[in-house]
This record gives C-alpha cells, structure tokens and sequence, in this order.
C-alpha cells in the first residue's frame, strides 16, 4: 500500500498578510488620449516567489481567469481580464462597482485596467478591487464580502474557473496589488473513473459560503472569520464538491479545491465517488491549518482505501422494547445521498437526536429523510408505552425505490385502566412585574376545553410583596416569574405565538401515550378545624408497579382576591396558600403490584386575611387539597423536558383535588 502523506510544507501560491510584497512595474502610461472620465490602473500580483513547488500549469486553461506559471507557480493576468472596483469606507455598504478590463493581449504579471471609477455620496479614501467580479460581492465598510460556490468544477493543474479570487485595497485608484486571500486543497487520485470528490470538515467548520476580505494595517486584503455550524443547521457550508470539467478525474493530475482559510481543528474527510456506483472515504483526522493563499497537499488521495456501494447502511435492523414508553436511535450511512425515513405504525415517531431527552418539543414529522453522505446521520425515534398485547412495526428507509427496512418489536403491556388527571402550575410574583398573563389564562382556557377535573391548575407565589403565605410557591422552585409549567414537564415560557391551548393538549395526550398513569390517589378522610385552622387528611395511593413514590400536596384556595399591593385587582383561582409536604414530597414505598399505602397529612392554613391594600384571602370554606404523586423515568424517553423539577429524573405521574371536608375513592379499573 502507498504511504499517503499529508504535505504539511503547503503550496504557497502567494505571499501571507505579513510579508513585504515586491512592487510590480507600476509605470503610469501617457493618458492623454484616455477618453474623458477613464482611468487606468495598473494592477499587479504579491510576491510569488517561492512558490515553485506547486508545478501547475494553464495548459487548455480559458482566457476568462488568470494564469499560472507551471514552472514558477507565479501568476499572471490573462488577456482581456476584468476587475469589479468598490468606494470603501467603513459603516458603508456598496453593492455595485465599477468594472475595469485590461488592455493586455497576452498573459502579463502587470496589466493596465480601463474604466471609470466609481464614485458615492459619501467621502471615503480607499478603493477595493475583486478578481473574478462577482454579481454578488459589495463592499461591506469594512472590506469586500464574495461568496464561495459550495459546487466547484476541476480542472487540471490549476485552479477551479473563476474561483482564484483576488483582492486590492489602495488609497491610489492608478496602483493596485493584488491578493490571494483563500485557502485550498491540491489532490490527485490513483484511480480511474472517479466523477466527484466531496471535502468535508469533521469537526462542522464552513469551508464555503459568503466570506469577507478586509485590508490590514498595510493595506494588503487578508481574510477574515470563520464559522463552526451546530446541530444540522447549515452543516450545507461544511461541504464542497469538486466535479472534474472532462466527467472523470485524470490519475496523477493535480486538483484544487477552494477553502475559506481557517485552523481546521479535528481534520477533514475526503469523500470519493466513482462511476461504477462505487464510493470511498478518505479521512484526516487530526489538525490542519488551511492559512490564507496556501494549498495544503494530499497526493495519491485514493490509494488503498476500500469502495462500498451507495446504499443505505444501518446501525441495526432489529429493536427490541420494553412495554415502557422508549427512546432509541438508528445510525444511517449513505455515501450516495438523499434517502427517505417512513414508518408503518403510528406508534412509532422520529424526533430530534437529543440522547434520551426530547426537548422543546422538537419533533420531526416522519418521512424526515436524511442525507448521511459522511460519518452517519443519527435518527431518534420514539416509542409510545404499549397497554395491549405485543406487537411489531416497521422503520423504513428508502433509497432509489428500494426499502431497508428495520423491525420494531414491542413486548406487551400489564397496566390496569387508571384515570388521568393532568395537573398545571402557573408560577406568579407579588412584585409590580404584570406582564404575561395570557400564561396563566392559557391554562385556564384549556381547562375548559377537556372533561371536568381532567386538568387541575395550582397558582403558586413568590416575590417581595405580600404575605408569607402567599409565598409557599417558592417550595415549587420555580425561580422565574411569570411562566406555567403542565405535568412538571413542559413549560409555557417564550412568546405566546409559540405557546397554545393545541400545545398543552398535545402535552396533555403525550403524558398519556408516553407515560400512563401508574397511582390512582384516594382522600380517605379530611377535616379543617375553624378554630385552629389546623387541616388534616388521610391519603391513600394506589400503584400498579411495586417502587417508591413521590407524594406532595398543597392547600389551594379555590377563590382570591388581592388589590392595591398586589399584582392587579383581578381574581386569582386555586391559589397555593400552603404546603401539605415538602416539595420533594413524601417518600411512599408500595412493595407489590396492585398494592397501596396510607399516609396522614396535615397542615395549619394562614389567617384570614381582609385588607384593600394586600388583598383578601384565607377562607377555609373555598379551599382544597390538591396532591400529585411524582415517579421516576427510569428508562423511559425524557418526552417534552423544557423545565425539569427539582429532580429532573421524576415526572409527575398522577394528581388529585378534593375540597376540604370531602373524601374520593381510587379510580382504577383492573
């Protein structure tokens, strides 16, 4: 197998930001005969010697770019070139230019331009030049911005057509040098019958798109900034293809690709495809520094690696899952491209890879698809809880026509029939701060949408104002203001575009699809002293599955109002005015299926409270106990945790509210 050796002495195409440039012959022609209103400059090359070791030639090479010197590596100005000038200031953006086209009838290192300058209405000092114009490069005040095409054609020993840019800042408009800002990659291959060559960057840099050349401190145009793209969101500028002009690369010919320069840390990956269906990985992965006007060198890219067809390739092809609601991921490769992701059940889902937390409801719809062309494309699915008997589904990817398909089996479920009511806390501050009431309005206004009892609201306090009772929401541990939270689960923070009634539904059918309900909860007896104002209750919790459980109740007022001190003279509803446990609840340990506990609470409610200045609270006659029992994940999907609790490994399984002097029973049906 040939060594194949990654030249960290790179190709030096022109001379760095940093060195003295040597003036090219900057001689003024006679100008008398130039037309009223022209100008001609004379525009030459940075210092390119040195440079000999890049042994490329301009042989078949178009008269549209400049050329390049196989012996020297120097580069010239091709006949009847253009240059795209801009007025430069900084704070103003320019998006047209003057064109200048050179009067030279064959390749010269200096060429004269002819054209009319630009002008603006605005004062500035300095000109910035492109080379190759482009339709969509301006002057950004500070520089000149171009984008770099993502799809490059190969030629040869030289570079891709019109893709050598080039640029010049001067304060003299009749003289100007020029520079080569970008980065590359020269390449040859071994093989024959090679049609493309994909360069990614491993670690999600952006090695094309819109990038911008600035002048330094000497005026020379050096390029600045760089991106590393997160998640999948623009990973498209991680990506370059080179395609060869001729349809297949010649063996043992060099070939460029163009970068935006940048320390590529973690390496690249070369991706090479062959007409026979056939497809190879190349993969650097170690540092690269890509330093403006400099090619990196990788010869021989080809040798000793092993093709593989395009198709799908997948991590597994069979799922075997518990009854409990699931989280599991499949990772595809697919160095041909596109392919399609369906499913044959409506138990199954595709969400965003997020580990086993899906968060901030992002959910794809099946049929997302992917694009797995480098290192796997990983695709979360999640599984609802299974309630019935066992049964099979199936994860299609499909390529070209053709399925491969992965087999979903789920065991079947032991869950008696239990009642669900869905429990809501909306978190309010006694401060001045009244904003964003629709959070709490939006619980209520779902409430009326669903069966009664079915979704049970608690609003909880904290702040600076008011009285200590009202600030038992604190024991929520809720730090924020102003913001709900439905099953402990999904928040209703951010803007209320973003939030709905149709949401919290959602959330309401997700706690029921993903996690059934395992406790049922009972109010054997409960009782509130007038005099002592001392409120007691016997509690019985049902579960399905033997394990320890989380119980926690509040004492809430059905009915408050507060006034001048307060948030607003409107009327608050189920308000938290104490605690029947500590937040993190009561620890009940049930040691069989089907079996129960008993527990004994209770607590002394505030006084009542009557004062325009602080509102009016503290009625026994319209208070109620509300209890909701927590139980751990386990190994179940984390669905919708925007806010966990205090304990992020807990949800909340099951609620009840009673009012107070009223008893219910267990709501289970085996």
């Amino acid at each position: 197998m040939k060594r194949i050796t990654l030249l960290i002495a790179a190709i030096v195409i022109t001379a760095s930001c940093q060195n003295a440039i040597i003036t090219p012959d900057l001689t003024i022609p006679d100008q008398t005969a130039v037309p009223e209103g022209t100008t001609i400059i004379t525009a030459g090359f940075d210092d390119l010697s040195g440079a000999s070791a890049a042994a490329a030639n301009n042989s078949g090479a178009p008269a549209t770019r400049t050329s390049i010197d196989g012996s020297t590596g120097k580069v010239s100005w091709s006949a009847h070139e253009q240059i795209l000038v801009f007025p430069n200031r900084y704070g103003q953006q320019v998006t047209e230019g003057q064109l200048f086209t050179s009067l030279n009838d064959a390749p010269q290192a200096t060429a004269k331009f002819e054209g009319v300058l630009p002008t603006a209405d605005f004062e500035f000092d300095t000109y910035g030049a492109i080379y190759p114009p482009q339709a969509d490069a301006f002057a950004n005040g500070d520089g000149i911005a171009a984008t770099l095409p993502a799809h490059q054609t190969g030629i040869p020993d030289t570079f891709p057509d019109g893709l050598n840019f080039a640029f010049a800042f001067t304060q003299d408009p009749k003289h100007m040098v020029f520079q080569h800002p970008l980065s590359g990659l020269r390449f040859s291959v071994q093989s024959s019958g090679i049609t493309r060559v994909l360069f990614r960057s491993n670690e999600k840099y952006g090695i094309n798109g819109l990038f911008q050349v600035d002048p330094d401190s000497d005026g020379k145009a050096c390029s600045t900034g760089y991106s590393i793209y997160d998640g999948n969101e623009g990973l498209e500028f991680t990506v370059t293809d080179l395609v060869p002009q001729s349809g297949t690369f010649e063996p043992g010919k060099s070939y460029y690709i163009i970068l935006i320069p940048l320390p590529m840390d973690g390496g690249f990956t070369l991706l090479f495809e062959r007409s026979d269906g056939k497809y190879a990985y190349r993969n650097i992965n170690k540092d690269v520094d890509f330093p403006r006007a400099t090619f990196r060198t990788l010869m021989d890219a080809d040798a000793g690696l092993e093709w593989v067809d395009g198709t799908p390739h997948l991590s597994q092809q069979t799922v075997n899952l518990t009854e409990d609601a699931s989280y599991f991921a499949i990772e595809a490769q697919c160095p041909s491209g596109a392919y399609t992701v369906e499913s044959d059940c409506d138990w199954l889902r595709e969400v965003a890879a997020e580990g086993d937390v899906i968060s901030y409801g992002d959910a794809y719809n099946l049929n997302m698809g992917g694009d797995a062309q480098f290192g796997g494309y990983t695709h979360a699915f999640l599984c609802k809880a299974n309630t019935g008997a066992a049964r099979t589904g199936h994860i299609l990817f499909r390529k070209d026509g053709v399925n491969y398909p992965v087999t979903v089996t789920q065991e079947a479920g032991t869950l008696p029939t239990i009642k669900r009511h869905h429990v809501g806390f909306t978190m309010r501050s006694l401060d001045t701060n009244t904003s964003d009431w629709w959070k709490r309005d939006l619980l209520w206004d779902t409430a009326k949408l669903v069966p009664e009892g079915t979704l049970n609201i608690a609003e909880g306090f904290s702040g600076q104002k008011g009285s200590d009772a009202f600030k038992a929401g604190k024991w929520l541990a809720w730090l924020y203001r102003n913001w709900g939270a439905i099953d402990g689960r999904a928040t209703l923070s951010g803007n209320k575009s973003n939030t709905s009634t149709d949401n919290i539904l959602a959330w309401m059918q997700e706690s029921d699809d993903y996690y059934p309900p395992l406790t049922s909860i009972a109010v054997t007896a409960s009782a509130a002293d007038p005099e002592s104002r001392l409120i007691t209750a016997t509690i019985k919790v049902y579960a399905a599955k033997a394990g320890t459980y989380s119980l926690t109740g509040a004492i809430i007022e059905e009915s408050a109002s507060y006034g001048n001190g307060g948030l607003s003279t409107k009327s608050s509803h189920n308000l938290i005015v104490a605690m029947l446990t500590a937040y993190t609840g009561s620890s009940v340990t049930i040691d069989s299926d089907g079996g129960t506990a008993t527990l004994e609470l209770s607590v002394t409610a505030p006084d009542e409270v009557h004062s325009a200045q602080s509102g009016n609270w503290g009625d026994l006659g319209e208070m109620s106990i509300l209890l909701f029992t927590r139980t751990a994940y386990g190994t179940k999907a984390k669905v919708n945790v925007t806010a966990p609790l205090n304990d992020s490994s807990l949800y909340i399984d099951n609620s009840r509210l009673v009012a107070i002097g009223s008893t219910c029973e267990l709501e289970v049906t085996e």
